[in-house]
């Protein structure tokens, strides 16, 4: 989701398509919308490679969600450019996405990179002159152990080659703003390198207070380079423990809430 504002910036994070893929599949359980998928794999083996292997023979068999909720998350094929606003008439159409993207590039401060979701949290908080407080995010290597299996689902390259045709837009926009992401990250220097690490500590350092029963309910997180001191307390941790299901809704209707006023 973007949330746009007639004054405001604009920010997006993209996955590389395939990994969304796996993800989706194990997230919203993307086998129940193909009828016939769960009985055509094999035991032990993932859903996602069922598809992978004839993503053509499933495309059509998709049973789409009836609520418009639903059918905005249940999505298999180019679903970063949709969620962008690229119609689907022009998935196939090379110029048409290459100037989506020129469009994306033009009007979004940052554009994320999964992968790199340190670098790219960093990066975001140089660009909206933020602070560490503000981009701390949940850190938990249980979610990263359950995502393993999906991971580790043995793709061939013919599998990676079929769907990577069938989502031509979402390649191009990713490899792009992959390669820009790169560049950006080149251009801010060591000083950047040294920022993300001490980042990526004091988040692990934050998610074990969270999840600390002690009964010392306060960090204080001292001055540094980058950031002046600040604390954390309790109620800090409780909407640091929030997830997506809280989140989603809540941001939802602040978007709906933003748009109806700045229409007016």
């Amino acid at each position: 989701m973007v949330v746009r504002s007639r004054s405001g910036r604009y920010v997006t994070i993209l996955r590389e398509p395939l990994r969304r893929l796996q993800s989706a599949f194990q997230y919203f359980h993307l086998e129940r919308r193909f009828p016939g998928l769960k009985e055509q794999t094999p035991s032990g083996a993932s859903y996602v490679s069922t598809f992978l292997k004839r993503p053509e023979f499933w495309d059509p068999q998709y049973r789409q969600p009836k609520t418009k909720r639903d059918r905005e998350h249940f999505c298999f094929r180019n679903c970063m450019a949709r969620d962008l606003g690229l119609n689907e008439k022009y998935y196939k159409n090379h110029t048409a996405v290459e100037d989506f993207i020129q469009g994306i590039d033009n009007d979004f401060t940052v554009v994320m990179i999964l992968e790199y979701l340190s670098e790219s949290l960093v990066l975001l908080k140089r660009r909206m002159c933020w602070t560490f407080h503000d981009i701390l995010y949940r850190y938990d290597r249980r979610s990263s152990r359950k995502q393993r299996y999906t991971r580790n689902t043995p793709i061939t390259v013919n599998m990676k080659d079929r769907f990577y045709k069938r989502n031509h837009a979402d390649v191009m926009l990713y490899t792009h703003f992959k390669a820009s992401f790169q560049r950006q990250i080149e251009k801010e220097g060591a000083d950047f390198l040294q920022e993300v690490q001490y980042f990526k500590r004091l988040n692990e350092d934050v998610s074990h207070f969270c999840h600390s029963r002690k009964t010392a309910r306060k960090m204080v997180v001292p001055k540094s380079k980058w950031n002046e001191a600040f604390s954390l307390d309790s109620s800090f941790c409780a909407s640091y423990g929030k997830t997506r299901r809280y989140w989603h809704p809540l941001l939802t209707s602040v978007h709906h809430y933003t748009s109806k006023y700045n229409n007016k």
